[in-house]
């Protein structure tokens, strides 16, 4: 997604962040066809662009009602390596950053993360 596109309002309680267009694809095609309700599911625009698609998140319409943001990177060849690389663009955005993958980080004033 280009930097200049307007991000979709939150209308969900959890926001699952992929890292292209095929993640968030998956991601709602499991959602749909299982019939689990309450997740939005979209994409970041490519590994790199992580922390600018979430720096903004708190500020985002919506995002008073998020309850968890769940954020998945490919992990196929270097999945030690994919954990490290989205907790930095975490850190960079100022989110909560999770120690291990599968579980969350929390912090008091807003919601935990998953990756």
């Amino acid at each position: 997604m280009p930097a200049t596109a307007r991000l979709p309002d939150i209308v969900e309680d959890f926001l699952i962040v992929g890292e292209g267009e095929g993640d968030s694809a998956f991601f709602r095609h499991l959602l749909a066809s299982r019939n689990i309700g309450g997740f939005q599911a979209e994409d970041a625009g490519g590994s790199g662009n992580f922390r600018n698609h979430l720096q903004g998140l708190n500020i985002r319409s919506g995002a008073g009602r998020l309850r968890a943001l769940i954020v998945v990177g490919d992990n196929d060849e270097t999945p030690d390596e994919r954990f490290k690389h989205i907790r930095s663009h975490l850190k960079r955005a100022e989110l909560p950053v999770p120690n291990n993958p599968l579980e969350l980080a929390k912090r008091t004033n807003g919601f935990p993360v998953l990756v």
